[in-house]
């Protein structure tokens, strides 16, 4: 095999001299002058082969391959019998089973549709569409139309040009890590990482490899639901799918690169796919789940690394409290209402008086001259958020509730009030009048230590 090619990029950096490596072809160095260098191979290798293009059936994609990872990365005890665990619950819950018959005309399946929507009549009858919950092996197809790839800011973000204008992507269900940017900005939760980089780097060069004859890389684009939807930062939330049909969101999950990320709900797509994907990159010791990567290799340096003992079951508690309000939103929507949904919000309001039952998490707490203390709840449409009011004369029987707490993480973050709304000096609000009104709207999380890296971060 010959050589791969090396190149470098400089950061700054705030450590004293530490080495820490990160596979066997990527390295990160700080040397006398607080000066931090990269270097990595120009191509970073996939865990396992694919075959070409031409050659892959839907049956191939996302199918791990029978030959062994080439890289140093090998499964432990510990984390083969997790995955083994894993594996055994997702053929109890029926994961492992083959997708089911096409829906039936008319249904909210079939009436998916998707902006460069994946071209599924050249898989044969045998495929299914989506389901709610998606198939555990999901093959969107070959997109329709393909836009072109501008800029790859990280490995889940990237700006495409569409319909004569830039759009920023964030690609749905995953969560890449932090690359380096040298400012002192870092959290627990998305700390600035060496693999980030990498993975930075890699998705540069993965994307670049799809450019054919100098022309810039093109990609698909597929909305759940065939909703186009906007995260606070204005980026667009989707999924990429490849020109040769794969869907690039699921294949960072397969690669280790990314773990799968159901902190704002699970996939409506694809959940079983994700899920199927973690688990086999896990018990391959892939990317994120190898213990190397991130790890310092000088004794008693440090090392920064993701918390994903305390993040999975965090997310998960999160991602069940909003599969519930789902449920139970379908059941009832006049009475059940997302404080998020600022057009629910007004109806309720500017009708007859009435009890609601609001799925709320919290943005803000302030202090009001008063001695009352307004909360604020978070909302797509900031001109629409809903508050509460707590009078000062009830706070202390609301001291129980640990509303701060609420905000942080690693805690489950929302939350059910009851009231009435009734218009405030900045919009619509309830007042709570007894603790009674709140309550959580899901389980609280508890660290995994099972889960590798454990739920510790050290700097």
């Amino acid at each position: 095999m010959p050589r791969q090619r090396g190149w470098r990029r400089w950061c700054p950096c705030f450590f004293s001299s530490w080495q820490a490596e990160v596979s066997d072809e990527s390295r990160f160095q700080v040397g006398a002058g607080c000066r931090a260098r990269l270097s990595y191979p120009r191509r970073i290798p996939t865990p396992y082969p694919l075959p070409p293009v031409s050659s892959i059936t839907p049956s191939q994609k996302y199918a791990p391959s029978a030959q062994p990872s080439s890289g140093p990365a090998r499964p432990t005890g510990l984390a083969l019998a997790c995955a083994l665990l894993l594996s055994g619950t997702a053929a109890a819950c029926g994961w492992s089973s083959p997708p089911g018959p096409p829906a039936a005309q008319g249904s909210p399946q079939a009436e998916q549709q998707s902006q460069g929507a994946p071209d599924n009549s050249q898989q044969g009858a045998q495929e299914s569409p989506p389901q709610p919950l998606g198939p555990p092996v999901w093959t969107p197809g070959i997109p329709k139309e393909l836009f072109d790839v501008v800029k790859v800011v990280d490995g889940d973000t990237i700006h495409i040009a569409r319909h004569g204008k830039v759009d920023k992507l964030r690609f749905l269900s995953v969560d890449t890590e932090e690359k380096i940017t040298g400012n002192s900005y870092s959290s627990r939760t998305k700390p600035q990482t060496v693999y980030g980089e990498e993975c930075t780097l890699w998705a540069k060069d993965f994307f670049a490899a799809l450019s054919v004859d100098g022309a810039p890389p093109r990609v698909g684009l597929f909305f759940p639901d065939g909703e186009e939807e906007l995260d606070i930062y204005g980026r667009l939330l989707c999924h990429v799918i490849l020109p040769d049909g794969r869907d690039f969101n699921v294949l960072l999950v397969e690669e280790g690169r990314s773990p799968y990320f159901n902190k704002y709900g699970n996939s409506r797509l694809c959940h079983r796919a994700f899920v199927a994907a973690q688990v086999r990159a896990r018990a391959a010791g892939l990317g994120i789940w190898n213990p190397a990567t991130n790890q310092a290799t000088t004794p008693g340096a440090p090392s920064v690394r993701r918390p994903y003992g305390e993040l999975l079951p965090w997310w998960q508690a999160r991602a069940q409290a909003i599969d519930t309000f789902r449920e139970r939103r379908a059941a009832d929507p006049e009475s059940v209402i997302d404080a998020q949904d600022g057009e629910a919000i007004g109806q309720a309001g500017n009708g007859p008086a009435r009890e609601i039952e609001v799925f709320c998490q919290i943005d803000r707490i302030f202090e009001e001259d008063n001695g009352d203390r307004t909360i604020l709840f978070r909302a797509t449409d900031k001109s629409r958020a809903l508050r509460a009011r707590i009078p000062s004369s009830l706070r202390a029987a609301h001291e129980a509730l640990e509303l701060d707490s609420r905000r942080e993480a690693f805690h489950q973050n929302y939350l059910y009030l009851k009231g009435t709304l009734t218009p405030g000096p900045r919009g619509f609000e309830i007042i709570s009048r007894s603790p009674d009104q709140w309550r959580p709207a899901g389980p609280e999380p508890a660290p995994d230590l099972e889960i590798f890296p454990s739920g510790s971060t050290s700097k």
